[in-house]
Order: C-alpha cells, then sequence, then structure tokens
C-alpha cells in the first residue's frame, strides 16, 4: 500500500496505480479508471509519454468513459505508433548500412524495448543509442555522414564508462540477435538489459515512469531461468543499487521478479527512495542542474538570486547517491546531496578563476532577434538562455548551416520527452558538442543560425 505524504507523492502514487501491470495482454481486466482521473492527469501522462501505455489499459472501457477522454488517449496512441514506425525504418536502413560495412554495433534501450511491449508505439520514442565497437568508429562516423539519418541518434554511453567493467568485445560475444524487418540487431541479453536500465534509471534520478516501466517488462519478457549474478554484478554496492530498483518496479508497478532473486531484490527498497522516484512523478520536466560557469555573470548582477541558483545545484537524492557512489541504505541523502554539489561547484570554480567567464554574449539587438525569430526561452524550459554566456569559435559557428548540421556527429537532448521530439534531431560538429555538453544543443542552435544571419547581412553589404 502506498502512502503519500505530500501532493507531489500522491500524483506520483496515482501514476504507479495507472501503470501498474498495464503493459500486460490482461491488464484491460483490471479496475477501469474514472474519467475524472484520466482527464486530470491528461498532460502529465502525455508529457511523460506514458499516455500510449494508458490507452492501452482503457480501450475496452472506452464506453464507461467520456468522449473528450478517450479521442485524447487515442490521438496519443496513434501519434505515438506512428513516431515508432518511422523510427522502425529508419534503424531497418542503419542496421542494413552497418552490416553491409562490416561494423558491429549493439543497440541500446530503445527499440529493443519496445520490441517486447504488446504492441508498436506503446513505448515512446526518443533517440537512436547505439554502442559501436571502438575500433571501428571512425568508420561509423563516415558512414552516418553520408546516410543523412533524420533520426536523433546517441553514440556516447557515459554510463558504461562510469558502472561496468568488460569490453565491448565481452558483450557483443553475449548479446542475442533479434530480427527487425530483414536484418539483424545485435541487443544485450535480458540480465544485462535489466542491470542498463536500471542503472540508468538511477543515473537520471528516476523522475520518467516509462523506465521503470521497461524494467518491469524485461523481467517479464521471458519465463526461462534468471541469472541474477550476471544482472547484479561483482560489485555489492552496486548490486545493491541494481537489487533496490527492481524491488522498486516490483512495489510501485506489481513487476513479477524471476525465480531465486537474492534478498537486495526481494527486500523492501529504501522509504527515500520510493519518495524521491513518486516525487519526481508528479513533475514531467527531467532533474534540471543547470552550469554554475553559465550562471556566474548573472549572479553578479542579481545576488538576490544566489539562493535559487543554488537550490537548482542540489540533485535529488537518487542522482547525488550515484554520483558519489553511496550505499542505499536508511541514511539521510542531505549528505551525499551536500557532498555531490560541493564536489561539482570545485570542479568547475579553479576553470573559471584560471580562464575567466565565458566571453560571448548576445548584445540587446541580437536579443530582440533571437525573440522575433520565435526563439522563446521560456516555451522551451530554458529561462533566460539570451543572457547565457557561451565561449564559441565565431568561424565554427558561422559555417553551422542547414547542409553542415545535416552531415556533421550528432548532439542529442538532455531531456527525452515527446515534446522535445521536434528538436531531438539538432546535429552538430562533435568539436562543439564536446565542448559544450548535450544539455546546450539547443543554445547553440540558436547562436548558430544567430552568426550564420549576421554573417549573411555582411556578405549581402
Amino acid at each position: 500500500m502506498l502512502r503519500a505524504t505530500s501532493c507531489n507523492m500522491q500524483i506520483g502514487a496515482e501514476l504507479a496505480e495507472m501503470l501498474a501491470g498495464s503493459w500486460r495482454q490482461s491488464s484491460f481486466r483490471k479496475r477501469t479508471l474514472s474519467s475524472e482521473d484520466l482527464r486530470n492527469h491528461a498532460s502529465l501522462l502525455a508529457s511523460a509519454g506514458i499516455a500510449a501505455l494508458a490507452w492501452f489499459r482503457i480501450r475496452r472501457h472506452t464506453s464507461e468513459l467520456s468522449p473528450q477522454v478517450v479521442n485524447f488517449y487515442y490521438r496519443e496512441y496513434l501519434g505515438s505508433t506512428m513516431r515508432a514506425a518511422v523510427q522502425e525504418a529508419e534503424l531497418e536502413r542503419l542496421m542494413e548500412a552497418f552490416h553491409a560495412a562490416g561494423i558491429r554495433s549493439i543497440l541500446l534501450k530503445g527499440w529493443s524495448v519496445s520490441r517486447l511491449y504488446p504492441e508498436s508505439g506503446l513505448r515512446p520514442s526518443g533517440d537512436i543509442d547505439l554502442w559501436i565497437d571502438p575500433e571501428q568508429r571512425g568508420a561509423a562516423e563516415v558512414l552516418l555522414r553520408d546516410l543523412a539519418l533524420t533520426q536523433a541518434l546517441d553514440l556516447e554511453h557515459d554510463q558504461l564508462r562510469r558502472f561496468e567493467d568488460r569490453s565491448f568485445a565481452e558483450f557483443y560475444a553475449s548479446c542475442e540477435s533479434v530480427q527487425l524487418g530483414s536484418t539483424q540487431v545485435k541487443v544485450l541479453r535480458r540480465e544485462e538489459q535489466v542491470r542498463m536500465l536500471c542503472l540508468h534509471f538511477l543515473k537520471h534520478g528516476g523522475w520518467r515512469p516509462i523506465w521503470l516501466c521497461d524494467i518491469a517488462i524485461v523481467l517479464e519478457s521471458q519465463n526461462g531461468a534468471f541469472a541474477w549474478t550476471r544482472c547484479l554484478g561483482t560489485d555489492a554496492r552496486r548490486a545493491r543499487w541494481i537489487g533496490c530498483t527492481v524491488a522498486l518496479a516490483r512495489e510501485l508497478l506489481d513487476a513479477r521478479i524471476p525465480l531465486g532473486a537474492p534478498s537486495n531484490v526481494t527486500s523492501s527498497p529504501p522509504k527515500w527512495l520510493m519518495e524521491t522516484v513518486l516525487r519526481g512523478w508528479s513533475d514531467p520536466r527531467p532533474p534540471s542542474t543547470p552550469a554554475l560557469a553559465l550562471s556566474l555573470r548573472s549572479l553578479w548582477h542579481r545576488p538576490w538570486k544566489m539562493e535559487a541558483a543554488m537550490r537548482s545545484r542540489w540533485r535529488n537524492s537518487i542522482q547525488a547517491t550515484i554520483d558519489c557512489n553511496g550505499t542505499f541504505n536508511g541514511v539521510p541523502r542531505w549528505t551525499y546531496q551536500a557532498r555531490d554539489a560541493a564536489s561539482r561547484a570545485m570542479h568547475v570554480l579553479p576553470k573559471v578563476w584560471a580562464f575567466g567567464l565565458p566571453r560571448f554574449t548576445l548584445s540587446r539587438s541580437e536579443q530582440l532577434e533571437m525573440k522575433s525569430a520565435g526563439f522563446l526561452p521560456r516555451q522551451l524550459g530554458i529561462e533566460e538562455s539570451w543572457q547565457v554566456s557561451l565561449k564559441i569559435h565565431p568561424a565554427i559557428v558561422a559555417q553551422c548551416d542547414l547542409a553542415l548540421r545535416t552531415k556533421a556527429g550528432v548532439g542529442g537532448s538532455d531531456r527525452h520527452s515527446e515534446q522535445n521530439s521536434c528538436w531531438l534531431g539538432i546535429l552538430f560538429s562533435r568539436r562543439m558538442t564536446a565542448e559544450h555538453g548535450r544539455a546546450h544543443a539547443l543554445r547553440l542552435l540558436h547562436l548558430a543560425l544567430l552568426f550564420q544571419a549576421r554573417v549573411r547581412r555582411k556578405q549581402d553589404c
């Protein structure tokens, strides 16, 4: 029984109740959700990418619901299905090209999980996560430039560097081959897939409900024996992390755990873990931590915003514990949160002291030009982005026209939501992405367009 101690936790608990077992074919036999609940949580479910899954649960009870509610969730389901079909076709084209060139790759998350759902489109499609053989990375990048994909591609996976000590070859040797259209795709075996999904869920603070649904459906995808040792690994602390996440899927979503689970899976997850997840589910936006160096200039002129800026640096309990390699126990999390905030600040401040603040700023006329061009930062979840200072090489950005962005390496989004799918495909050169990070891809696009317009005006003169 879930006991919510706040309004936010109550909303999260209601979402968990809606989603519990919703991926199963028998989910329609569960108690019907009311039109009022579905209407109240419509925008939240859509933003979180789980409206299509909600439709799968209620579609056999449409006569008991209002037409407005039925139409809304049906449209969300159709849209998700169409986007999934587009991505699947693009993925098939990509895999065929890789096979023809002899490039080895492993598909992570995304389609490798969505294929396990009863229908295509029940899981929202984001970018395509590929782990490419490091020895073939150069050849793969050349091939990707020629393919000019329309779907966003993510080739950087810091999670593998942080949490895994096995090589690509070792993972590749244990992968399963699954059919995608006319080609084969390498995906992680079930135990390694669960491990990957659990660590991904924790690394991002557990803010997205569909990620916990992914863990549940992979756990239930086969009836055979489950190698818990392979899933949990040899590191006792990380085994506890993964075990608590699996237990969380059982407690919140009624996930069925394979037989033979050890005690750190069968025991109850820590109270703070469940509370943090439920609070996070009440807000579809991801936990956001703006770069401190990009805030200093603004704070210098607006010192009264210091308190809010420091609160924004305070990561949630899950992220802070993972970043500090902490233990999942009953100890209060504020110690990890304080240590994590201090660690990140100490990493940035020496660089600011040595090199100064970023040098590029927008003039007032450029700020107005950005607004008139339709770049409204608040609509995109970015506050006062035209006041953000960035150090950008003008020669690089001035040439960042559409043709270059199409052929360039991929820079993605730091938020995998349906609302942001329109700019998940923004492409930047690897040099820009590596220098500024994925979270600033949208800001870079704004500045690139401004520089491009400035260069064209000079050429016209």
